[in-house]
Protein backbone atom coordinates (compact mmCIF):
# COMPACT_ATOMS: atom_id res chain seq x y z
CA UNK A 1 0.00 0.00 0.00
CA UNK A 2 1.29 3.08 -0.67
CA UNK A 3 0.05 6.91 0.03
CA UNK A 4 1.02 9.57 -2.25
CA UNK A 5 0.27 13.28 0.36
CA UNK A 6 1.13 16.79 0.41
CA UNK A 7 3.22 18.01 3.45
CA UNK A 8 0.40 20.32 4.79
CA UNK A 9 -2.01 17.66 4.86
CA UNK A 10 -0.95 16.57 8.82
CA UNK A 11 -4.38 14.58 8.34
CA UNK A 12 -3.67 12.51 5.62
CA UNK A 13 -0.48 11.86 7.23
CA UNK A 14 -1.87 10.82 10.34
CA UNK A 15 -4.19 8.37 8.86
CA UNK A 16 -0.95 6.98 6.74
CA UNK A 17 0.53 6.65 10.01
CA UNK A 18 -2.13 4.88 11.66
CA UNK A 19 -2.39 2.72 9.57
CA UNK A 20 1.66 1.43 9.64
CA UNK A 21 3.05 3.08 6.34
CA UNK A 22 6.06 4.55 7.01
CA UNK A 23 7.84 7.47 5.71
CA UNK A 24 9.61 6.49 2.03
CA UNK A 25 10.17 9.71 0.20
CA UNK A 26 9.96 13.42 0.70
CA UNK A 27 10.96 15.70 -1.52
CA UNK A 28 9.17 19.24 -4.05
CA UNK A 29 6.18 18.47 -6.00
CA UNK A 30 6.77 18.70 -9.33
CA UNK A 31 4.11 20.35 -11.20
CA UNK A 32 2.64 21.73 -8.54
CA UNK A 33 1.52 25.68 -9.35
CA UNK A 34 2.98 26.15 -5.79
CA UNK A 35 6.82 25.79 -5.74
CA UNK A 36 7.00 25.68 -2.04
CA UNK A 37 4.65 22.35 -1.78
CA UNK A 38 6.72 19.18 -0.85
CA UNK A 39 5.31 15.52 -1.59
CA UNK A 40 5.25 12.81 0.97
CA UNK A 41 5.35 9.14 -0.08
CA UNK A 42 4.67 6.61 2.72
CA UNK A 43 4.40 2.55 2.06
CA UNK A 44 4.43 -0.19 3.80
CA UNK A 45 7.76 -1.26 2.64
CA UNK A 46 10.68 -0.20 1.23
CA UNK A 47 10.40 0.91 -2.64
CA UNK A 48 12.48 0.43 -5.09
CA UNK A 49 13.63 3.17 -7.73
CA UNK A 50 11.11 2.27 -10.50
CA UNK A 51 8.09 1.88 -8.25
CA UNK A 52 9.00 5.36 -6.57
CA UNK A 53 9.54 6.79 -10.18
CA UNK A 54 5.70 5.58 -10.90
CA UNK A 55 4.51 6.61 -7.85
CA UNK A 56 5.55 9.94 -8.19
CA UNK A 57 4.20 10.62 -11.89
Amino acid sequence: MVAYLLENNPASAAVAEKVGLTLRHRGPDAGNPDPSAVRLVSADRELSETELAATMR
